[in-house]
């Protein structure tokens, strides 16, 4: 199974979650019963170029831990949790080269807001203005 932009709202696209064939039968076996499994090249091509399986549920109770719980002794597990996390770092690297001119666009904005307040708090006609703003949050908290 390999899970790519996981934060992706569902206004976007949603998330990409792909599983091999040898992944469904081992995880997706456990629930159950595969009953077919039509490999790409046996359907229509408009489908795209995925496999489609016909699944049949086993009896009794599966969580998500019970069909991801990795296969025992299965080198493909450990290969694919590996391309798996270089797939997400380099997802972050993306979304950090994305993001980063936008998060120092407003970091650079909020020093200036800052900045503005600031002059405005310091400045003689705020000082001069004061009373009256005390007098009218008074006359506000009484009414």
């Amino acid at each position: 199974m390999n899970v790519l932009r996981a934060w992706q709202s569902w206004d976007e696209g949603g998330p990409f979650v792909l599983h091999s064939d040898w992944w469904v039968r081992a995880h997706w076996g456990r629930a159950f019963e595969i009953l077919d499994v039509l490999p790409p090249s046996e359907i229509n091509s408009a489908l795209g170029p995925q496999s489609w399986a016909l699944l049949r549920k086993r009896s009794g109770r599966f969580t998500t831990a019970d069909l991801e719980l990795p296969q025992s002794g299965e080198e493909r597990e450990v290969r694919a949790m590996r391309h798996n996390i270089s797939q997400l770092q380099a997802e972050v690297a993306e979304q950090r080269r994305v993001l980063l001119p936008e998060i120092e666009s407003q970091r650079r904005h909020s020093k200036e807001l800052e900045r503005a307040v600031e002059g405005l708090t310091n400045s003689i006609s705020w000082r001069i203005t004061k009373p009256l703003r005390t007098l009218a949050r008074r006359w506000r908290e009484r009414r």
